[in-house]
C-alpha cells in the first residue's frame, strides 16, 4: 500500500510539473474571424518594417523562455497608422510568450506589423486573437489579404506599400 501511494504521489507530481503554468495558459474567447483590413483598422499601430535583430529582453520574468520569447528590433520603412514612430524601434514580447499569443518573425524579412504601445514599450497587437500580428510583406501575401472585404464603419481601402510617411 505504501509503495502504491509513493508511486501515485510521484506520478501526480510529474503530471503537475509538466502542465503549463498560469503564465503559459489562457482562455480563448471565440470571436468571428477578422479580415486583414479589419485588423489594421482595429490595431493601434500598423507599420511596414524589416526585422534586423532578435534580442533577449532584460526583464527576467518576461524573457525566461528565451529564445521562444524575444524582442524584435525593427527598421521601419513606412507607418500606415499610429505614427509618427522612430525609424528603428524594439518590439517586446515577440515569439510565443503564452499559449494564446504567437507573433514570430525572422531576421532579414519584411513584415506588415500590427503594434500597440505598452508601458514604455511597443507590443504586438494581435487584434484578431487568431492570427499573428506580423504578416509577410511579400506582394502575394499582401494582395491576397488586401482583397478581403472591409466591413468596418470606416470603409477605407487597406494601406499599400507605396505609402511612406510618419517615420521620424
Amino acid at each position: 500500500m505504501t509503495l502504491y501511494l509513493v508511486t501515485l504521489s510521484l506520478g501526480v507530481a510529474v503530471l503537475m510539473t509538466s502542465l503549463p503554468g498560469p503564465a503559459l495558459s489562457c482562455t480563448r474567447v471565440w470571436r468571428p474571424p477578422m479580415s486583414f483590413p479589419q485588423q489594421v483598422v482595429a490595431a493601434g499601430i500598423a507599420v511596414h518594417a524589416r526585422v534586423v535583430d532578435k534580442l533577449k529582453g532584460t526583464d527576467l520574468r518576461m524573457y525566461a523562455d528565451w529564445p521562444r520569447v524575444y524582442q524584435a528590433v525593427l527598421q521601419v520603412h513606412c507607418v500606415f497608422k499610429g505614427g509618427p514612430l522612430p525609424a528603428n524601434l524594439t518590439v517586446d514580447l515577440m515569439g510565443r510568450p503564452d499559449t494564446c499569443l504567437d507573433t514570430r518573425v525572422e531576421i532579414g524579412e519584411d513584415y506588415i506589423l500590427l503594434l500597440k504601445r505598452g508601458d514604455d514599450m511597443y507590443l504586438p497587437d494581435e487584434v484578431n486573437h487568431r492570427d499573428s500580428a506580423a504578416f509577410p510583406a511579400d506582394q502575394d501575401q499582401f494582395w491576397t489579404r488586401s482583397a478581403e472585404p472591409v466591413t468596418s464603419a470606416t470603409s477605407r481601402p487597406p494601406p499599400t506599400l507605396a505609402h511612406s510617411s510618419g517615420v521620424l
